[in-house]
């Protein structure tokens, strides 16, 4: 499960609480609005139980085009967790997609780009391998350029709305649970000063990265013909201006 999981960022801002709190009150008055949602929501079951009545077996015909980058391969898991999505793209899309002599699904380039938009959303925590919190927790403690203690976070650091952390919060996103691992396990970086009686945090660097993970290169094929149709294309206007 580990080698599959993908975490999706979860929107905790005070916008996003507004407006979730204003469609709970239009669900209450059975509003347009929250109706069609449900309609949306049935059918994406609908959609879902189909597509768990048969095994599928996916192809991906371009697989010698795709080139990932090294904040990919350095951790071999990352790949495979692409690959799943481009498969899980075609799946959702099977009934508009071919299949071939085999029978399998064939993944188009639609597909690709689908899988590339989601797989890079959160392109900072597929290349630190931390989720959203404990990235906001990190930088956080990295620009306060000192050693700081869990009360030190927690007079300083804030929610998305203004509120406080309570201190358990933030040793656990610091220290880890028995299921989930910590910052200290995930930031190599990451200095701890227990030398004291209030254990003490710092983090000299953080490495950021911005960039495509991953990209799709041209069909040679393709670029040859776009080649020579763009050739036949000067010649043709050459003949028209001659």
């Amino acid at each position: 499960m580990r080698n599959r999981l993908y975490d999706v960022t979860v929107d905790d801002s005070p916008t996003q609480d507004d407006e979730v709190a204003r469609m709970q009150l239009e669900a209450a008055g059975h509003i347009k609005k929250y109706e069609n949602m449900k309609e949306m929501q049935i059918t994406c079951q609908a959609m879902m139980y189909i597509i768990k009545r048969q095994l599928f077996e996916v192809d991906i015909p371009y697989h010698n085009r795709i080139r990932a980058s090294k904040h990919v391969t350095k951790d071999r898991r990352r790949l495979p967790r692409f690959i799943d999505m481009i498969r899980g793209f075609a799946l959702l899309n099977f009934m508009q997609r071919e299949f071939n002599e085999k029978g399998h699904l064939i993944a188009t380039i639609d597909d690709f780009n689908a899988a590339k938009r989601l797989f890079e959303a959160n392109v900072e925590s597929q290349v630190t391998n931390l989720t959203q919190a404990e990235l906001k927790l990190a930088k956080w403690i990295f620009d306060q350029s000192k050693h700081v203690s869990i009360n030190d976070i927690v007079g300083g650091y804030s929610k998305p709305n203004g509120e406080k952390f309570n201190p358990e919060s933030i040793r656990k996103t610091l220290q880890g649970t028995k299921t989930h691992e910590g910052l200290i396990a995930k930031l190599p970086g990451l200095l701890i000063d227990d030398s004291k009686r209030e254990v003490k945090y710092y983090l000299p660097r953080l490495d950021i990265y911005g960039g495509e993970l991953i990209t799709l290169e041209e069909d040679k094929a393709i670029g040859e013909t776009s080649n020579l149709a763009l050739s036949c294309a000067d010649s043709e206007k050459q003949n028209q201006e001659a």
